[in-house]
């Protein structure tokens, strides 16, 4: 065991604080969308092995193209990060265009006659820049919290925000929410 690790009474290793560096991050939460039902009608199996082990693949050959830092699983979905080490506004144009490219791949798989509908892959994804703390193939921080609150936004909320996107446009599936100087605001592929 190194200096920067500490032993957890479970076999866990967790990194010191000093291991832990701060950058600026586009972060991506990517949900499966209907995966409890989906997996109640087919078996978990056919989410977890078949369906994420999809996607899964499916972000990391995109993202391998669009600057990805970081991919961690959040069960039925992804915790992504995206960045530039010249440009932290850089960071936010791959996460866009990797999570554009990602939805365009999926919508071209979908609309394929070989795959039944019941394996369509329909996802939620949500973006937002700012701040991590980088631990190891981790990230925290607040900023992180705020992007999968954001991701956790649907219609019904949207009738509560403060000058919100009308609740019947937001889409239902197939879609990125992100933050627009204090709106919410979504995008689709063309």
């Amino acid at each position: 065991m190194s200096d920067n690790e500490l032993s957890l009474s479970d076999g866990v290793r967790e990194a010191s604080e000093s291991s832990v560096t701060v950058a600026s991050e586009a972060i991506v939460v990517i949900d499966l969308v209907e995966s409890t039902f989906t997996s109640n009608l087919f078996g978990w199996y056919a989410v977890g092995r078949g369906l994420l082990r999809e996607l899964r693949a499916a972000i990391r050959r995109i993202g391998a193209e669009h600057n990805l830092r970081c991919m961690k699983s959040t069960g039925d979905g992804y915790l992504v990060t995206y960045g530039d080490s010249t440009s932290a506004e850089l960071g936010a144009i791959h996460a866009m265009d990797a999570s554009l490219s990602l939805l365009e791949f999926l919508r071209s798989r979908n609309l394929d006659p070989a795959t039944p509908e019941e394996r369509s892959i329909n996802i939620r994804v949500a973006m937002h820049f700012g701040q991590v703390d980088v631990i190891q193939n981790d990230r925290e921080g607040p900023d992180v919290s705020y992007a999968f609150r954001l991701e956790g936004v649907n219609r019904e909320a949207l009738q509560e925000a403060i000058d919100p996107v009308p609740a019947a446009d937001l889409p239902l599936r197939n879609y990125i929410l992100y933050p627009n100087s204090g709106r919410f605001v979504y995008t689709t592929p063309l």
